[in-house]
């Protein structure tokens, strides 16, 4: 006949010592479902320092928010700006500045759009102390506007009017009819009026004296009319 003998071990804790090894067992357990593991933060001024190797954001992500800057690729960026990037940047869709009044996109190839309720502009500089040196404006008018010296080296192709270069300026009998300052005197058209008597005028090429080069008008018909004055170098 066998016979067994039951052994009673009671263990008698302070509760404090039960909270340190619950504390000890759960530090210390991990099962072996979980694969992966979360940490949340709730932190208080002051807040902690430290590094990350890796870490990833799923929501809402707040840097920066009071006070300081953002540095991508130094450890030092600068405190005139809010975000610091040393290096390339890359990004698949628009770049936004100055309340999304600016933005800049690499769509259809690659391009550069400038639009808003204001005047789109670039300006171009070669120093720290003017504005700009020239400038490339839309007007109100919707025409591209050139602050500066238009230098061409290739060939010019105009499918449209070209306007502000030349002007008509009337002229009659017995009065002196003055271009526009840099403006020459390219061609006149009479009014068609038969005339028998009279002089013949003269139409000059600029604001000058009388002793100046001009334009003679010989037929009696082309005394009265207006004269072309065009701006050429």
């Amino acid at each position: 006949m066998e016979s067994s003998k039951v052994f009673n071990i009671t263990l008698s804790f302070t509760r404090r010592t039960a909270v340190l090894l619950l504390s000890l067992f759960f530090l210390c357990w991990h099962p072996g479902f979980i694969g992966s593991e979360t940490l949340t933060l709730t932190t208080y001024y002051p807040a902690p320092y430290g590094g990350y190797v890796s870490i990833l954001t799923t929501g809402r992500t707040l840097l920066a928010r009071d006070t300081g800057t953002v540095g991508i690729g130094t450890n030092n960026p600068l405190n005139t700006v809010k975000l610091d990037i040393n290096g390339n940047t890359r990004s698949t869709g628009q770049i936004q500045w100055g309340n999304s009044r600016g933005t800049l996109t690499t769509d259809q190839g690659g391009s550069m759009e400038l639009g808003g309720t204001g005047t789109p502009y670039i300006d171009f500089s070669q120093n720290s102390w003017q504005d700009f040196s020239a400038r490339i404006m839309l007007s109100q008018a919707g025409r591209l506007r050139v602050e500066s010296d238009l230098e061409i080296t290739r060939d010019l192709y105009v499918n449209g009017s070209i306007r502000g270069v030349c002007r008509r300026i009337p002229y009659s009998v017995g009065s002196t009819a003055f271009c526009p300052a840099n403006h020459s005197v390219i061609g006149f058209q009479g009014d068609g009026v038969a005339r028998v008597t009279g002089f013949l005028p003269r139409t000059w090429a600029a604001q000058q004296s009388q002793q100046g080069a001009g334009t003679v008008v010989i037929l009696g018909e082309d005394w009265g009319g207006t004269m072309v004055c065009c701006r050429f170098n």
